[in-house]
């Protein structure tokens, strides 16, 4: 970077005469005197530089942003769909994990009914955790729950459980409209309903995602 030294000021009272020799009577460079150069010899300038760049525009609005998270898309896909860092969309996550608690609850508390042998004699969570008991997994073992909603507004609702050593995922449809709640596989059938009222045995806290 070359340096400049000041000559004078011109004879309108607007520029800077700068010469590029020390000492030179005679400028060849001009710098007109205005706000941005008070500002940069007020140290304005170099403030203004170092400030944070302004927030990138989201592709996503937040309603769509919420939607994707009810969906059960992770809040970093949505952010580099959104292409925003991830802390704009995690101030929405809170909300959502809050929606799919209730809705967790919502499903455990439904009656789960078969189409043969009618409804389940306990609600759909006691019935779960009777037989997971019943199938080997340990009675303190933590339930973790997950949820995601669909376009229709209805919910899927999953536990993934290990018994006997194999990881297995049994989902149900939750529409919160009807209260109705449906297995969507065999697995989620077996392990949502029970013949005989069970005893309400805690097995441990019950988490959801």
């Amino acid at each position: 970077m070359r340096e400049l030294h000041v000559v004078a000021l011109s004879s309108d009272g607007k520029h800077l005469v700068l010469a590029a020799k020390k000492g030179s009577l005679k400028g060849t460079y001009l710098v007109k005197v205005g706000p941005r150069l008070h500002r940069a010899l007020n140290g304005e300038l170099n403030a203004d530089s170092a400030a944070a760049p302004p927030p990138a525009e989201s592709a996503l609005t937040p309603k769509e942003i919420q939607a994707r998270l009810r969906a059960g898309q992770t809040p970093e896909r949505v952010a580099r769909a959104a292409g925003v860092p991830v802390e704009r969309v995690t101030r929405f996550y809170g909300p959502v994990l809050s929606e799919r608690a209730q809705i967790i609850a919502a499903a455990r508390e439904a009656v789960l009914v078969r189409a043969r042998r009618g409804p389940s004699a306990a609600p759909l969570g006691e019935s779960v955790t009777a037989n997971l008991i019943a199938k080997g997994a340990p009675a303190g073992e933590d339930e973790v729950w997950s949820a995601h909603r669909r376009d229709d507004g209805s919910w899927v609702v999953g536990i993934t459980a290990t018994t006997r050593g194999r990881e297995r995922l049994a989902q149900w449809l939750w529409t919160p409209a009807s209260r109705e709640v449906k297995a969507l596989d065999p697995y989620a059938l077996a392990l949502g309903c029970v013949d005989a009222p069970v005893a309400r045995r805690r097995r441990s806290s019950t988490s959801a995602r």
